[in-house]
């Protein structure tokens, strides 16, 4: 376990990062790390031989040019869907679409 400081909440302990197949819902695999390690270190673990397409959050931005999956022959043809940040969401037009 380790800790972690995220603004000036600080975080003790581990995380858990979860591989869910997207036809199912069911959960394929689980990695516990300590709270330090990123989510973007994990991906490669999260992911399958028979992946097409990967969706995840945010911290998962940047995976693809990661070196464990631009060496790996499936990894590197896998088309990944991150979201973007909160902070690179363009409100401005979110609230001129609703009036």
């Amino acid at each position: 376990m380790h800790q972690t400081k995220k603004g000036n909440q600080w975080y003790h302990g581990m995380k858990v990062h979860t591989g869910v197949d997207y036809g199912t819902g069911y959960v394929h695999t689980i990695t516990g790390t300590a709270a330090n390690v990123h989510d973007i270190a994990e991906t490669s673990k999260l992911l399958r031989e028979d992946d097409e397409v990967c969706y995840g959050d945010s911290g998962y931005i940047g995976a693809e040019k990661r070196p464990e999956i631009l060496n790996d022959e499936h990894f590197s043809k896998v088309i990944f869907r991150i979201c973007r940040k909160p902070s690179r969401l363009n409100v401005s037009k979110v609230n001129q679409a609703e009036n």
